[in-house]
């Protein structure tokens, strides 16, 4: 009886060995490159809002924890084991060289919304206009192509130049699209799976 006992114990501890998962970080390296120039908010929650803790020069190297693939990332905090967050439309992986000029020809605006209640109307004609031109496709790869070598295109949360811009992207990067629309195409991120939609002024096929 008591062989039996100690048989069904080991197992158990054997179970439960098995079943804690073994957490591995992959922390990499990336760059701020703001639009205008300017510092980094860090907050304390990925959102926007009174939570900035600290903000990071232009340029500054970050070391990233993980990306939360809503427009989001987790930092790792210098010399401590806890997780902040910034836009990671504001990170890049190549040190930048030079401040940007003030006046963006890159791409359209890094606006994520307005106030005014005569734009969001406009903005929500503008938006049901577009989508009846909706037209889901078989997906194929579209290149990033902005008007500088140097500039970068926006992933926005719907398509008009008013809403919320998720991500940017440099020359030669590549998405998938899988919608097509008047001026815009829905794309997927093929590295993060992250979906929105770019101007198609910006890519080329």
């Amino acid at each position: 009886m008591s062989k039996k006992i100690l048989t069904l114990a080991l197992a158990a501890i054997l179970m439960i060995g098995v079943s804690v998962p073994t957490v591995s970080h992959a922390w990499y390296n990336m760059y701020v490159y703001t639009e205008n120039g300017k510092s980094l908010n860090v907050r304390s929650e990925p959102r926007t809002g009174n939570n900035v803790l600290w903000t990071v020069p232009y340029g500054e190297q970050v070391t990233v924890d993980y990306n939360l693939g809503n427009g989001w990332t987790a930092l790792m905090a210098a010399g401590a084991y806890e997780t902040v967050y910034v836009q990671t439309r504001f990170l890049v992986y190549e040190k930048p060289k030079a401040k940007p000029a003030q006046n963006n020809t890159g791409s359209s605006s890094s606006t994520s919304g307005s106030t005014n209640p005569a734009t969001n109307a406009a903005t929500a004609k503008e938006l049901n206009k577009i989508f009846r031109t909706y037209k889901r496709v078989n997906p194929y790869k579209i290149t990033v192509r902005p008007v500088r070598a140097s500039g970068w295109v926006n992933l926005r949360f719907a398509p008009s130049k008013e809403t919320e811009v998720m991500a940017t992207y440099k020359a030669n990067d590549q998405v998938t699209v899988i919608a097509e629309l008047d001026g815009w195409y829905q794309v997927e991120d093929p590295n993060t799976g992250m979906v929105g939609y770019m101007s198609n002024q910006f890519v080329a096929k």
